[in-house]
């Protein structure tokens, strides 16, 4: 079982950190991998990326041992007018997508 360092470093790089320290003082933000990638995130651990993104996930994800399950997507017209989700919206400038759960990571 990874430390709670580990699962958190992986969180921090894949999604993001806002952190503040000394009871509000200091504030700071961590860059993570997502933030550059338009997706669409479903639930927890689930998202849907564009085709050309999927790589460098996948490699993202693979460095850190996380098993993943992968589906290649079409949404509907009825998915984009149903998404309240801005970023999902930037994304049917894409033809194909993937929809990737993490089933585990460290």
């Amino acid at each position: 079982m990874p430390s709670l360092t580990v699962v958190n470093w992986f969180v921090q790089k894949f999604y993001r950190q806002d952190a503040t320290n000394h009871k509000g003082k200091y504030r700071h933000h961590r860059h993570g991998l997502l933030e550059d990638i338009p997706h669409a995130k479903l639930a927890c651990s689930v998202i849907i990326v564009r085709d050309v993104d999927l790589e460098k996930i996948l490699s993202f994800l693979k460095e850190y041992n996380a098993e993943v399950c992968t589906r290649e997507i079409t949404p509907t017209l009825d998915d984009e007018k149903n998404s309240k989700q801005r970023k999902l919206t930037i994304l049917s400038q894409s033809p194909t997508y993937h929809w990737i759960c993490l089933l585990s990571y460290p």
